[in-house]
This record gives structure tokens, sequence and C-alpha cells, in this order.
């Protein structure tokens, strides 16, 4: 298999970024890469976490610095030259602005491209932008070879939206590493929540609030500790609300951490707050943890759900989810149970040597139909 480009216009903490690194650290061995798999080289902002990981996994002659989430006429020529200097044979970006990178380079070069979408939101669009974007991503996937959403959901959204030729979408799910599950050892007076979040839109942190004060109407004595973890435009707003409302001694924002999934894993139960999602990974490793989630109804989160099992509540309804909360904090031994079922079933089927496998496949079946394109029109 000849080199593949990875093109990601984040590598900060996230969810994009973090699946390129699982992917890549599936397939590689210490910068080194396995028998009859691929060479890499990795297209990205010079950030962290993931700038010095890509590094470290490839080699620091192996990732280039682009813009981020920008696009610049530029870093278009840049990563040509980067493509006929390394002999690129086959380009997978990773998310919008990626993606349009990726298409053009494709078109200008002639080098198929396979692309993965993380996630669909139209409700920031005003009716002209929507049509213009949905119309982008039409033209740009008709010269895409293969089209990969990370959830049923996302796939069906989509296809609903931009209708791909069917042949080109697939639906590879996210993958995640397993753990060593820990019970959880909290005080029987005290319920620990963590929630992974980047403090913005998507994510919905302000929301959080809203639950905890929903559930002091039932909480009968019972202390909830909720600890969001990341950083994130809004952080210092969510903060002042929660001393505004006297809610100091109920959530704590701990920052950006290197193994948040200990933070999870000593947790009794996930929540999400999410106003949309592609296939969230932090809600896949909670499960894989085995800890009960609660998540907000939309695309993605019901995806992992639908699979492994958990609570979910219609996006903006607290009371609900303070309710799903409650049911798992006063019902332990049942909601341990569970969670055991879901991290079975999370174990089967969120598997990164599985992603990558599928993965894999996918870049061999791209660089067929291109050369069978070709021979046809010779």
């Amino acid at each position: 298999m000849p080199p593949i480009l990875f093109i990601s216009l984040r590598a900060d903490h996230g969810g994009g970024p973090a699946h390129l690194w699982m992917l890549l650290s599936a397939v590689h061995r210490q910068g080194q890469p396995q028998p009859g798999r691929l060479a890499a080289v990795v297209a990205c902002p010079r950030e962290e976490p993931y700038w010095s990981r890509f590094t470290e996994l490839l080699g620091d002659e192996n990732v280039h610095q682009v813009p981020h989430r920008a696009f610049h006429v530029v870093a278009v020529w840049e990563l040509m030259r980067l493509m006929r200097r390394r002999r690129i044979g086959l380009i997978h970006s990773h998310g919008k602005g990626a993606g349009i990178y990726a298409r053009i380079l494709s078109l200008l070069t002639g080098v198929p491209c396979v692309h993965t979408f993380h996630g669909l939101h139209l409700g920031r669009y005003n009716p002209v932008s929507r049509f213009g974007y949905l119309l982008l991503e039409r033209i740009l996937g008709r010269c895409t070879r293969a089209l990969i959403a990370v959830s049923a959901g996302e796939a069906r959204a989509w296809q609903e939206n931009c209708h791909f030729p069917p042949h080109r979408m697939q639906v590879i799910l996210n993958g995640v590493p397993a753990a060593d599950v820990q019970l959880s050892s909290s005080a029987p007076t005290v319920f620990t929540v963590s929630c992974i979040t980047r403090f913005d839109e998507q994510k919905n942190t302000e929301f959080t609030l809203e639950i905890v004060a929903a559930w002091s109407a039932i909480a009968n004595g019972l202390v909830l500790h909720l600890v969001l973890i990341g950083d994130g435009p809004g952080r210092a707003a969510v903060q002042a609300a929660i001393l505004a409302r006297g809610l100091a001694g109920n959530i704590r924002c701990v920052g950006q951490q290197s193994a948040p999934r200990g933070l999870v894993a000593a947790s009794d139960a996930y929540l999400s707050t999410s106003r949309w999602e592609g296939m969230p990974l932090a809600v896949i490793e909670a499960a894989m943890e085995g800890v009960p989630l609660v998540v907000s109804d939309v695309v993605g989160n019901r995806d992992v759900i639908d699979l492994v099992g958990g609570h979910v509540y219609q996006l903006g309804d607290a009371p609900a989810a303070a309710r799903a909360l409650w049911t798992i904090a006063t019902d332990r031994p049942a909601a341990r149970a569970a969670a055991e079922r879901s991290r079975q079933a999370a174990e089967r089927h969120f598997s990164v040597a599985s992603m990558a496998a599928v993965t894999v496949r996918a870049y061999r079946v791209a660089l067929e139909s291109q050369h069978a394109a070709l021979f046809s029109s010779t």
C-alpha cells in the first residue's frame, strides 16, 4: 500500500484527533509500519496533546504543520509539494475543514481521497448558509472514493441531506482501548458524576448546572458531585455561573487531564449534555470503564446507547436527566450489573483493532476503484 496522508485541522483535545491517533497507533509500532499495513504522514496544527503524540508515534519527519481550522492557499501548495516528495498514494481527511483540503488536493493531483465526517450539525446555519454548505458537501462527495460515518445515525443524517452515492458511504464505528474495570468506591452519601467537555456550543456544558439544580429537588440528602473534565472558551463563564448559583460544593472544574479516563472510572455515572455528536469517544470510554451512562438524545449518543445500553434524556430536559441519575444512584447494584453488560457490549462493538482493520480495507477498496477508473479511461 502506498504512503497515506492524513489531514486534521485540529490536534488539541477532541474526538477527531483522538480517533486519528488511535487509528494510527493500531497499525504502527513505535513509528514503524506493521508489515503489509501502511506508511503514514500526518498534516495537523502544532497543538497539544496530539502534535507530540503524532511525532512520537511517526517521527518528526512524518508530521507536517497546517493551520488550525482555517483554509490557506499556501497550505494547499505546501501539501501538494509534500505529496510529491513523499509519493503519497491516498489521502484520508478527518472533519469538515480537513475534507475541503483533501478533496481539492485529490482533484489537483489525481490521488484518491477517503473522508471521515465526525458529525453533522446544521443548527448553527441560516437557510442560505445551510444550502451552500450541503451543496458543497454534495459536490465534494462526488469526488471522494469513500465517505466514512462514525455512527449509523450520522450516516443516515448525511444521506438524508446530501444523497451521496450509496456505494461510497459506509459506517465504521469509533474504537477505544479496553480497560481494567474497578467498581466505584464513592461513599453511600455521595454520588459522583463525571463529564468530559470542551466548554463550547457543541458540548453544552452550561446545561450541567440545570441538571444539578434539578437534582436538588429529588436529592433526599444524597449529595451529587459533578466533575467537569476539560477546557475551552466557555470555561470561565461556566465557573462564574457555578459560583453565582451557589453550586460550588457540587461541581468541580478540574481542567484538562493527561489521563481523564481514570476520573471517569472512579465515578458512579457518566453524563453527556452534547447538542450534537458523531460517535462520542468519551461516552464509549465510559462504557468501557463499566460506568453507567446518562446522555442527551442526539445522533452519536443515541447510537452508543443503542449498542451498549444506558439512559437517554431529551435535550433540554434537566429533570429527566436528574431522574436518570437518581435511578442509578438509588439502585447501585442494578446499575453496576447493567454497566457490566454495557462494558462487555462496548468491547464487542468498539474495538480499536476492528476499527483499524475495517478502515484499512476501505483504503484498499478506494485504491482499487481508482485503478479501475484509470484503466477504464485509457
